[in-house]
């Protein structure tokens, strides 16, 4: 069980999605060749996210990139391991470079925002975007870096949207799938003392759903996860929004910024994101809105 309680500032947030093209041609011009949408995502997301920081957080400070992703990028890594499968003739081997791929996107995005601190991509199946929260809360309290931006990507091809969804485990549930990147950029009182948002609460572990649930505040609303089911297991002695209906690894990342950013109006000022896998591991985020 990894377990962490201790808030944090979120100085900052964005998304990216469907919009991501315009958006990465007005913020980077044809700088970027042979990238697809994997790589601009990130760059959107978390370059958006930095420039929405209070400019006086950002000087001289240790930025870390941590990013998650469940699938990583699958519109260069599947057609890569479908033409080594189905090869006429063999490929030379090994190919460790394969594996880089779906690291490639947090260099892109140190590179384009300049950043030179710690870099982790971190890949735990649906729980992603949760457990790079978790690495970035660990390297800032262990003085690893000053501001840590975390966030969550996963791609789509929509000619792949049966495999997609083989992939999670999700033929047969309720929901669409869906692409996109979110991002929080974290930092401890002495880089920002008066956040309007912090982060209460990073927690991953084997449970069932009553101690999940129990770690939810009195009055929190919650958000549930994808797999999550709608009704009584959720508790009636709490607000419930509904359940997420994006089906990505990493989709508690865009609903956090969207409830944020206010996209998604919730009636509390502190929510807790729960989410459960197939397997039992499940985890809770738990983020407080400052006067909210």
């Amino acid at each position: 069980m990894l377990e962490l309680h201790t808030p944090i500032g979120i100085l900052a947030w964005a998304r990216a999605g469907d919009d991501v093209e315009a958006r990465h041609l007005a913020m980077f011009g044809k700088g970027f060749r042979r990238i697809g949408a994997y790589v601009k995502l990130a760059q959107v997301g978390a370059c958006s996210c930095l420039a929405a920081a209070p400019p006086t957080a950002l000087q001289g400070a240790n930025v870390g990139v941590f990013m998650g992703t469940g699938l990583g990028n699958t519109e260069a890594a599947v057609p890569l391991g479908e033409g080594i499968l189905h090869a006429e003739r063999p490929w030379c081997s090994p190919m460790a470079f394969a594996g880089s791929v779906g690291n490639a996107a947090a260099f892109y995005v140190a590179r384009s925002c300049d950043l030179a601190g710690a870099n982790v991509t971190v890949s735990q199946e649906e729980l992603s975007f949760e457990a790079a929260l978790l690495e970035a809360v660990l390297a800032l309290r262990d003085g690893l870096v000053d501001l840590a931006l975390v966030g969550g990507i996963d791609v789509l091809d929509p000619s792949r949207e049966a495999e997609h969804l083989a992939r999670l485990d999700a033929v047969g549930l309720a929901g669409k799938s869906a692409a996109g990147s979110g991002w929080v950029l974290l930092g401890g009182a002495l880089r920002h003392p008066d956040p309007a948002v912090r982060l209460d609460e990073v927690w991953i572990g084997q449970a069932g759903m009553p101690d999940l649930l129990a770690g939810v505040p009195a009055g929190a609303t919650i958000l549930p996860g994808w797999r999550m089911a709608a009704g009584p297991a959720l508790g009636a002695e709490r607000p419930v929004a509904p359940v997420e209906t994006r089906l990505m690894s990493t989709a508690a990342a865009l609903r956090i910024v969207e409830v944020l950013d206010g996209t998604e109006q919730i009636g509390t000022g502190t929510f807790s994101h729960v989410h459960r896998t197939a397997s039992g591991l499940a985890a809770r985020l738990t983020i407080t809105r400052i006067g909210a």
